[in-house]
């Protein structure tokens, strides 16, 4: 009898300790898929944060507009460089005689033009750096068009 009560009790005491033993190993279990989902969820959404900063692209209306293989005449390309380098002359490059307050308009249309935020600031920068402390006169701003295709829109 002593015997039978020594081996139930044995018994009892496996079942408990493979139950605290179970439990234990369950709850690890639990922690460790818990942590590796946060540390995995946490990895993918920067990298998709980075993805969308380097493959950041803007759309503009002429991406869209429906492409030709039908060239510009001599004429029209010579147009399309004169408003080109008008544009240049009278936006991007601005001569000192101009009053504070009407290159600063210039400047503020300019820099709305650029879409990136790095850019815009790459170029205040250096263009504050370029008119500081000089006398600038713009003479002529030259255009180079490489090819032009008409299109509709």
């Amino acid at each position: 009898m002593f015997l039978a009560i020594f081996f139930e009790m044995k018994g009892n005491l496996e079942k408990k300790i493979m139950r605290k033993t179970m439990r234990k190993i369950g709850m690890m279990t639990i922690f460790f898929c818990l942590i590796a989902m946060m540390a995995v969820g946490c990895k993918k959404e920067e990298k998709e944060e980075v993805k969308k900063e380097k493959g950041k692209t803007y759309e503009f209306f002429y991406d869209k507009l429906p492409k030709s293989d039908q060239k510009v005449s001599d004429e029209e390309n010579e147009k399309i460089k004169r408003g080109v380098e008008n544009w240049a002359k009278y936006v991007m490059l601005v001569d000192s005689s101009v009053s504070k307050q009407n290159r600063k308009t210039i400047d503020n249309s300019f820099y709305q033009s650029i879409v990136d935020d790095k850019q815009r600031e790459k170029v205040k920068k250096d263009r504050k750096t370029f008119y500081k402390d000089s006398e600038v006169q713009v003479q002529s701003a030259e255009a180079k068009i490489e090819s032009a295709y008409a299109t509709e829109y």
